[in-house]
Order: structure tokens, then sequence, then C-alpha cells
């Protein structure tokens, strides 16, 4: 009876566990840096049009911020750029612009 007890408290934690790992949520971040920075059509989320602008700059050198897509400042369009956005996808404003 332990047992089946133990069983079902696991089982109940992993239902919970998938529900918040695997459903779609928002993650609400504030506009000044963080959003500016990945949000590169200025539409106030980061999705994968931020992503493809990114791309579209990959491997390209200048000053560091030389453009938007520099994302890190460090004067290189590169994987870290595409990481940084890519992985920030779902970000939202806590606004949405006129």
């Amino acid at each position: 009876m332990k047992n089946h007890i133990i069983l079902l408290v696991v089982a109940v934690a992993i239902v919970i566990a998938g529900y918040f790992l695997f459903t779609e949520t928002e993650i609400i971040i504030p506009r000044p840096e963080y959003i500016e920075a990945y949000d590169m059509d200025d539409d106030c989320d980061i999705d994968q049009q931020d992503v493809e602008s990114v791309e579209v700059w990959y491997g390209t050198t200048g000053a560091p911020g030389w453009v938007r897509q520099d994302v890190n400042l460090d004067g290189a369009v590169d994987i870290t750029d595409v990481s940084l956005v890519s992985n920030s996808i779902g970000a939202v404003c806590e606004y949405t612009p006129q």
C-alpha cells in the first residue's frame, strides 16, 4: 500500500511538471534594454522574424554594435548573436506598440 501511494505521488508530480514544461507560456519582460536589443523589427515580441534578421547579417563584421544584429556588441554577427535572439523567442513587451 505504501508503494502505491509513493507511485501515485510520483505520477502526479510528473504530470504537473509536464504541464509546466510543455504548455505554451509567454515570457513577459520589460521593454527598455532586453527586448530592444533582440527585437529586430520593433514589433514588441521576439520571434522567428527577428532570428532571420540576425541570420541575414551572419558572418559580417564591423565596429562593435555597427549593426543592430550585433546584439552582444562584439563587432561580429555570429552564432552567439543568433543564439541570444533564438533563445529569447516568445519574449514580449508589457505593452502593445502603437
